[in-house]
């Protein structure tokens, strides 16, 4: 199973750092739900909803809109959901470089 995610060629270079950051604001995230700082969680979300959007990762970019909501409303719950699925689709990611 493979989530294909088209990016235009021209950020190809940027990519790898973009993902590797993905994966610190992973092991962030499950830090902050121990120690229960929704105020954080929300925080990394609002930022995951903006930056994924901008280079095309349109699912992460929703994720992280789920996250934010449930960091409002320290919805632990829907927060464990929403990083499972960021999780997942983070190692079930294929990038396509796409001309613009």
């Amino acid at each position: 199973m493979s989530d294909k995610v088209s990016v235009e060629k021209d950020l190809e270079d940027l990519i790898p750092g973009f993902l590797e950051n993905r994966h610190k604001d992973v092991l962030e995230l499950r830090v902050l739900i121990q120690n229960r700082n929704v105020v954080e969680i929300s925080k990394i979300g609002h930022r995951l909803k903006g930056t994924c959007g901008g280079y095309g990762f349109a699912k992460l970019s929703e994720l992280g809109k789920v996250l934010e909501g449930a960091g409002k409303e320290s919805d632990f719950s829907a927060i464990e959901t929403a990083l499972g699925a960021i999780e997942a689709h983070l190692s079930h990611l294929t990038i396509e470089y796409v001309e613009s």
